[in-house]
Parts: C-alpha cells; sequence; structure tokens
C-alpha cells in the first residue's frame, strides 16, 4: 500500500514539474511578448513627447526675448557690437573692471568714481527692459557703495560677487539668443549664383559627393565635370560670405582652402584619384567647420522666427 501511495505520489510530482515546464514556457512566450508591446508602447510615448516637447520648446524661443529689447538693436551688424544695448553692455563691464583694478591698487578714491559710473549705469540698464527687471538687484548695488565707501573691503568683496553674480545670470540665460537672433541674419536673404542659400549650398554637396563617388570608381571625365561645377560654386560661395562679413575668413573660403581646391584639379588633370580622394576628405573637414559655427545659431534663430 505504502509502495503503491508513493508511485502515484512520484507520477503527481512528474506530472506537476512537466506542467511547470510548459506553464513556464507558456509564461516566457507570453513574457515576451508584452514586454516588446511595453517596448513598443514606452518607445511611441517617448516619441510623441519629444515631438509635444519640440514644439513646446519652438513656442518658448518665440517668446524667448521681450519685445521691448528689439529698438536696441535696430541696424546692428554681425560681428560689430554696433547696438545701443551692447554700448551699454561695454560702460557696465568697464566701470566694474575698473572698480575691481583701482581696488585691487588701493585707489580707493578712483575705485568709488568707477562705482558711482558703474551703479548710474546699473540703475538706468535695469529699467530699460522692464520684463527683466528680475535680472538686477539695485539695493545690492547701492550696498555694495556703503560698503565700499566705508572701507568694509571684505564686505565689499561679497558685495561685488552678488552683483556680479545678477550680471552673469542674465548673460548665461539670454545672451546666446540675444546674439542669434540680433546678430545672426537670415540665410534665406544670401544667394549663391542666383540660387537661395540652402539650395546653392545643396547643389554644392551634391558636385563635392560626385567628386569623391566618380573619383573611386576612377571615372576622370566625371570626375571633372564634377569639379569644375564644384570650383565654380565654392567660388560664388565666398562673394557670398561677404553679405555678412567685411573682415577676411581665415577658413573655408581662405587663400588656402582655394589653393588646396588648385590641388584637386590638378591631380584630377594627372589622373591620381587616389590624391584626389584624399583631398576632398581635407575639404570637408572645412565645411564641417562652417558648419558646426554657424548652424547651430542659425537653427535658433529660426525657431525664434
Amino acid at each position: 500500500m505504502k509502495k503503491r501511495t508513493m508511485v502515484i505520489v512520484a507520477i503527481l510530482l512528474a506530472s506537476l514539474f512537466l506542467t511547470g515546464i510548459v506553464v513556464a514556457s507558456v509564461n516566457t512566450d507570453v513574457g515576451e511578448k508584452i514586454g516588446t508591446d511595453v517596448q513598443n508602447i514606452r518607445e511611441s510615448v517617448s516619441t510623441k513627447l519629444i515631438k509635444r516637447f519640440e514644439s513646446l520648446y519652438k513656442s518658448f524661443m518665440k517668446l524667448a526675448l521681450p519685445k521691448s529689447l528689439n529698438k536696441f538693436y535696430n541696424g546692428s551688424v554681425p560681428e560689430v557690437p554696433s547696438s545701443e544695448w551692447v554700448g551699454e553692455m561695454f560702460i557696465l563691464a568697464g566701470a566694474l573692471d575698473g572698480m575691481i583694478a583701482n581696488m585691487q591698487a588701493g585707489d580707493m578714491t578712483n575705485a568709488n568714481k568707477s562705482y558711482n559710473v558703474f551703479a548710474q549705469e546699473y540703475k538706468n540698464v535695469s529699467k530699460k527692459v522692464p520684463e527683466w527687471r528680475g535680472y538686477f538687484d539695485t539695493s545690492a548695488v547701492n550696498k555694495l557703495g556703503k560698503d565700499l565707501n566705508a572701507g568694509k573691503m571684505n564686505e565689499t568683496s561679497k558685495d561685488i560677487e552678488k552683483v556680479a553674480g545678477t550680471c552673469l545670470k542674465c548673460m548665461g540665460e539670454r545672451r546666446a539668443q540675444v546674439w542669434a537672433k540680433f546678430y545672426w541674419r537670415e540665410f534665406d536673404t544670401v544667394n549663391i549664383s542666383g540660387m537661395p542659400w540652402l539650395d546653392g549650398m545643396l547643389a554644392l554637396g551634391v558636385d563635392f559627393g560626385g567628386i569623391a563617388a566618380n573619383a573611386a570608381e576612377g571615372d576622370q571625365n566625371a570626375t571633372k565635370n564634377s569639379f569644375d561645377q564644384f570650383k565654380s560654386l565654392y567660388t560664388d560661395v565666398k562673394t557670398a560670405c561677404s553679405n555678412c562679413h567685411n573682415t577676411p575668413r581665415y577658413y573655408y573660403v581662405s587663400d588656402d582652402v582655394f589653393a588646396k581646391i588648385d590641388q584637386m584639379g590638378d591631380n584630377i588633370t594627372s589622373n591620381n584619384m587616389q590624391n584626389v580622394q584624399t583631398i576632398q576628405k581635407e575639404l570637408g573637414i572645412q565645411c564641417y567647420r562652417c558648419h558646426v559655427l554657424h548652424m547651430p545659431a542659425e537653427d535658433m534663430k529660426g525657431k525664434m522666427s
């Protein structure tokens, strides 16, 4: 009887064990499917959240700078600190630096004179853009003047740090946007060989890529055709740069780059396609240097428009 009972128990245990394996297998399949579904849902939700965030960011950028700032940047020119606002910033920075330099030299009379210029300018500027008044702390500036006049150097140092902190906060949060909006011209207004900037750059990119592709195939005639079109457009790009720049460029369209382009042409003529491909990669670095400098600000400006 005991033996029969033990056999039944063994059969039951074996059945349970096998059932467990099957259930586990089924559960694993179901688990994997659920896991895949959850991952897909997460990716879908993430994509939607990212798109919503990008839309929100574009809306934020359009409202990033107050309209009251516009009048101070009328007639501003790229690379030239020509706006009224920048002139005010130079006065502020010069007076603050002058005060600190005089303090370090022990010339407290002139330190106080520099402070007076700074304090007056600080208060004037704080009223010019009403939306930015929160960046200014005139009470801290007043305390700085009192401590400086009283010769409390330890307190004065703390005051300077606090006041300078208000300047740094404003510049840290607003300067990049201001530069993008007021110092960056619209590339759409610049033409290359009669084409809008973007179309011209796309054509330039196709010719540039054609040089590499045809050179790799050893097709001298096709490489020369792509090169001739590329060089012609590239020369026009140099002219187009003068729409924004009135000083020499030291990369991308500089003399050394055009010498490299001429070298590429010589290698095409001599049918040295290996050198042509090498030079093409070197010129690509120049393209990248221009892109990495100009495109972030242009993208920001575009979002603010």
